[in-house]
């Protein structure tokens, strides 16, 4: 018995009207399908985003396209004088977490945690004088400990009289909300 896989070419989109693969193994933004109820979901999402409201959390499910929708809305909000940090990385903690952060934003810091806090304040601050936002997107946040969560938190505490400097978007899986139950953390789960 010859059994062949069949591996999709060139010619085989072709004759079925396709130019590329519809199923990407990588988030494709390129090609992100909104659903009515998804649509709403992502400009309330780019609205607190431009309002600058501080804390977002998205949940959703494994394979519900939480990863495509990061994509989507940074390709979106790029046009809208946002400068955006998106973790991919969330097995980072403490101020390897921050490092991370502050080298998407183009910071090249060296030091500790006050070091990393004081650099990512200066240019926040920098960044809100030139009438720009700041979005951290920290995709797969249900993976981090709850003192990375915190210092999350004190980020958040980053502002001017009337704005938040910087806004940050939890996207995670529904366990997320186990950890955000924790009484220790209260304060991030009031925001």
């Amino acid at each position: 018995m010859d059994i062949s896989l069949a591996i999709p070419s060139a010619d085989m989109f072709d004759r079925i009207g396709l130019t590329e693969s519809p199923f990407p193994v990588t988030p494709d933004a390129s090609h992100y399908f909104c659903s009515q109820r998804l649509e709403s979901h992502v400009l309330e999402l780019m609205h607190c985003i431009h309002m600058r409201k501080g804390f977002l959390l998205f949940t959703a499910d494994v394979g519900l396209g939480k990863s495509t929708l990061s994509r989507y809305l940074i390709n979106n909000l790029e046009e809208l004088s946002t400068d955006i940090s998106l973790v991919l990385n969330t097995f980072l903690q403490g101020v390897e977490l921050l490092k991370a952060i502050n080298d998407d934003f183009g910071l090249k810091v060296e030091g500790g945690v006050k070091a990393q806090l004081d650099a990512l304040n200066s240019f926040l601050l920098r960044q809100y004088e030139q009438q720009r936002n700041c979005l951290i997107i920290i995709d797969d946040a249900q993976n981090l400990s709850t003192d990375s969560l915190e210092m999350i938190r004190l980020i958040s505490n980053f502002e001017v009289s009337t704005d938040k400097l910087v806004q940050i978007l939890l996207i995670a899986q529904p366990e997320i909300m186990l950890t955000l139950n924790l009484p220790n953390i209260r304060q991030l789960k009031s925001r």
